[in-house]
């Protein structure tokens, strides 16, 4: 029996801690988690997902191979992990199509950034395989220090917002 794959962002906390739970509530090993981070071997195995936003939720692969990201993922597997069994009443009431990415989404924005070698908002594939660089530069004296300030680098890639 093919095995379900959830692929998630190893530098996100609340990811990894996701990823955890599913391990735990995981007892008949029916999912195979996967860190995107390691984008070779995730292109490599699953090529259909270059230029995919991966780092942007997590994507379950299906038995038959249809991918899903972010609520409509984790709603998949719900139905296959028996403890959560008990919210598929609640992730199928009505309404939920349309609030139930839109809270997912909120969630993921609200947790901490991707901060790996890859974090870009940028898909997969191999253009990324080298250093990321910002969507957006910022300007200016403050700018130039807070890039300078080693333990900031990282985790400013993705908080770059383009003004005008």
């Amino acid at each position: 029996m093919n095995r379900i794959v959830m692929l998630y962002d190893g530098y996100c906390i609340l990811c990894r801690q996701s990823q955890r739970v599913v391990g735990w509530l995981d007892w008949l090993g029916r999912v195979e988690r996967q860190d995107v981070q390691q984008q070779r071997a995730v292109l490599a195995r699953f090529p259909e997902l270059e230029g995919a936003d991966v780092l942007g939720e997590i994507y379950i692969q299906r038995r038959e191979g249809r991918w899903q990201p972010g609520f409509y993922g984790l709603r998949y597997l719900a139905w296959h992990l028996p403890l959560l069994w008990l919210l598929l009443p609640l992730l199928y009431l009505p309404g939920m199509d349309w609030l139930g990415p839109r809270v997912y989404r909120w969630v993921a924005r609200a947790a901490m950034p991707s901060i790996g070698p890859w974090a870009t908002t940028a898909p997969m594939g191999p253009a990324n395989w080298t250093s990321p660089q910002p969507l957006c530069t910022p300007k200016g004296p403050e700018a130039v220090r807070l890039l300078q300030a080693p333990e900031l680098q990282k985790m400013l890639w993705l908080n770059f917002r383009c003004q005008g």
